[in-house]
């Protein structure tokens, strides 16, 4: 992660210039200064470069030359590679989600739906979870069904190592 400082620090950083986040905790940020020194900042004193909807591989589709798979993303800029691995450097702004033409074009983050048949974690309430059997279906509220017809609104895929 990139920051950019918001005001001059006494121990050696300099407003406006990009630091690279070694280790992130929960109100600091520990960087190398200008000096090489790693020191850890309070959060409140910078302002994150990248916020980009994007992160590293988000498979993205830019009008004009396909599907791109995102390898970096720097400001605005998102370097990508397609699948005969041909690099570019493009705009996050004319990525997308979906493939479109003139129309269609989205950049809001699609559901990742399980595999029919795949164990997942399904629940209404993010309380209360059930391990299930995803079967396909669904409606608009609940998009997530199970073997036997129960809808629920949340799933949880399972990772098994």
């Amino acid at each position: 992660m990139k920051v950019k400082a918001n005001e001059d620090l006494i121990s050696y950083l300099t407003k406006d210039k990009e630091y690279h986040v070694i280790k992130e905790e929960k109100d600091l940020y520990h960087i190398k200064n200008d000096y090489g020194i790693n020191q850890a900042y309070f959060k409140h004193r910078f302002d994150v470069v990248n916020d980009s909807i994007f992160k590293v591989g988000d498979k993205l589709f830019y009008y004009g030359i396909g599907w791109l798979t995102v390898e970096d993303i720097e400001n605005d800029m998102c370097f990508l590679y397609d699948e005969k691995n041909v690099e570019f450097c493009i705009h996050c702004d004319g990525l997308s989600f979906t493939e479109y033409t003139t129309t269609g074009f989205s950049q809001e983050r699609p559901i990742e739906l399980p595999e029919v048949g795949e164990l997942c974690l399904f629940s209404d309430d993010e309380v209360r979870w059930l391990i299930k059997v995803y079967d396909g279906k669904g409606s608009m509220n609940f998009p997530f069904s199970i073997k036997g017809g129960e809808n629920y609104k949340y799933c949880k895929r399972i990772k098994f190592a």
